[in-house]
């Protein structure tokens, strides 16, 4: 079982990966990750689930792994799992995804991270958005223990592609800058009773 500092910890650091993510690359692909103490997963099998574009295990990172110490020592493995997003494929099918792969691997926590653009306010009627200007990076945990997870709402402007003279190369500890990205941060809350729900369900089986 993953101790409260080290879930925090784990899903702080994947909604940075997915900041810097954003600001190198303008968009992100949807991406599944699982955690699991102890024991590393082996999910390369799994290459044919329906919309999964890219698998990695941490251990096939080589010198740089994605592995986490846990407060205890111990060794926090992970694997990725990037789904592609519209052509048939959508938030149905990666939940569907999420419970196969849970179901066969009993991650001790799961996430996925993405790029959403929700167009209902919470009396129900549409909110006027530009979809070029106005997204969300939207994120879900959950753990075997708990019916609830964790959910982050955070608004986005993306003003485009930088100025060549103003973009940032990688130096080996930040990642590159290449668009005009702006963040409103907030901060983690419970699955309950969100007007907005989570784009995947819990895929913990229920007894």
């Amino acid at each position: 079982m993953l101790s409260l500092s080290d879930r925090t910890r784990l899903m702080n650091r994947m909604i940075k990966r997915s900041k810097d993510m954003l600001l190198e690359e303008g968009s992100i692909f949807p991406m599944l990750t699982m955690y699991k103490k102890g024991v590393a997963m082996n999910v390369d099998e799994d290459q044919t689930i329906k919309g999964v574009v890219l698998i990695k295990n941490s251990s096939s990172y080589g010198i740089v792994s994605d592995d986490y110490i846990a407060d205890d020592g111990e060794t926090i493995y992970t694997s990725h799992i990037v789904f592609k997003y519209g052509d048939g494929v959508d938030e149905r099918d990666i939940n569907r995804a999420s419970k196969a792969l849970v179901r066969k691997h009993k991650p001790d926590m799961v996430g996925l991270v993405m790029s959403c653009l929700y167009t209902i306010n919470n009396d129900g009627t549409p909110i006027d958005i530009n979809p070029d200007t106005s997204r969300l990076l939207h994120s879900v945990f959950y753990t075997p223990v708990s019916r609830e997870g964790s959910v982050i709402f955070i608004p986005f402007v993306n003003r485009g592609e930088l100025p060549i003279e103003k973009k940032k190369e990688s130096d080996g500890i930040s990642d590159a800058v290449n668009f005009d990205v702006s963040f409103f941060d907030s901060g983690w809350s419970s699955t309950v009773g969100k007007s907005v729900k989570p784009s995947i369900g819990n895929p913990y089986p229920r007894g």
